[in-house]
């Protein structure tokens, strides 16, 4: 027993010294058999920046007062404005979310990217992604049925959320008409933090529209008597300015009439051309004939649309024209003006109409 108690004794002094000495060797001021002296030190904690996030988009509207909410019209021939206003909010405080009149378009720190996107329709899908040249966005006064309302975000406080609005001027007239077009919204911070947070889940209708226009005239440079089948030099070229698929045209024609010497027996009835969308069809039987003031539906047409797409109606004066018992001069035919002065001057400029 009492070389057990020894053998105890002997390692408790060498831990003791052994610590001691350590202590000693790096702090004078602690003594391994005084009192330990406590020395200042400082007590450091950095926060992470949290990620800002977008909890609720608002609503997209655009320039036009027939527009329902969550509804982008066509502008024809041009691109639209779509009007993005969300809301934004970041744990740290508001004061880390971009600010003011003008905010930057990126990803960079205190930037907002936005684009929209078509899923895959008729026509391929377009994802146009926004840029300086074509977005802008702005900070707006926060609307307080939205901002600090529980449940509205991460626990509805004013003090970490702003409300933005951003005018995307990306959509282009021949865009697919679709209910389920997409903005994706991403926002950062001024800190820069590479972790940005995006909001995809609102969704838009881009609405259709009819718009066509024609270039120029339907054209005969010179015209036999006798001849038949004499189709037009040059036939009307429609463009499509929006974004509708036209496949049904009808025409309303009138009498030519002589435009140096008028008279009761001297005019191109309308009744002596026809008509067809496609080329080489409009002097045959698939051609439709023309009847003055009444409106024909014109077969084998198509209008596409697109960034540039035209379509054409082609135009034949079929009948031998001394056939017609009529006394026809030489001279220059037409068919133009108004329909308040129609019938009196026996001719107006031809209409068109697409169903």
């Amino acid at each position: 027993m009492v070389n057990k108690k020894i053998f105890v004794g002997f390692i408790f002094l060498v831990v003791v010294f052994s610590i001691g000495s350590f202590v000693n060797a790096r702090h004078e001021w602690w003594h391994p058999f005084g009192e330990p002296q406590l020395a200042p030190f400082n007590a450091t904690v950095t926060v992470q920046s949290a990620a800002p996030r977008i909890p609720f988009v608002v609503n997209i509207s655009d320039d036009y007062l027939g527009s329902l909410i969550n509804q982008v019209d066509v502008t024809e021939g041009g691109i639209s404005n779509a009007y993005v206003v969300f809301m934004a909010e970041d744990d740290n405080s508001n004061s880390n979310l971009p600010s003011g009149a003008s905010i930057g378009i990126g990803t960079g720190a205190a930037q907002i990217e936005i684009r929209v996107q078509k899923p895959t329709g008729v026509k391929p899908t377009e994802l146009i992604v926004s840029t300086a040249l074509n977005t802008q966005c702005k900070e707006v006064g926060c609307d307080l049925t939205i901002c600090g309302v529980s449940g509205i975000g991460g626990g509805g406080s004013l003090s970490n959320q702003r409300m933005y609005m951003c005018n995307l001027s990306v959509m282009q007239f021949y865009y697919e008409p679709r209910a389920d077009w997409r903005v994706n919204i991403t926002i950062s911070d001024l800190s820069g933090s590479p972790v940005v947070q995006r909001n995809d889940t609102k969704l838009f209708e881009y609405l259709e529209r009819s718009s066509i226009f024609n270039t120029g005239n339907i054209t005969w440079e010179s015209v036999s008597l006798i001849a038949t089948n004499q189709r037009a030099t040059q036939n009307l070229t429609l463009n499509n300015r929006g974004n509708d698929i036209e496949t049904f045209v009808r025409i309303r024609a009138f009498n030519l009439t002589g435009k140096s010497y008028p008279g009761q027996q001297s005019f191109l009835p309308a009744r002596s051309f026809r008509s067809n969308g496609t080329i080489g069809s409009e002097c045959i039987n698939g051609g439709i004939n023309l009847t003055e003031n009444v409106d024909r539906d014109v077969s084998g047409f198509l209008l596409d649309y697109g960034p540039a797409v035209s379509s054409n109606l082609h135009f034949c004066i079929f009948p031998a024209l001394n056939s017609l018992g009529l006394q026809l001069v030489d001279q220059l035919y037409n068919a133009n003006g108004t329909l308040a002065q129609y019938p009196s001057t026996g001719t107006k400029s031809w209409e068109l109409t697409f169903i």
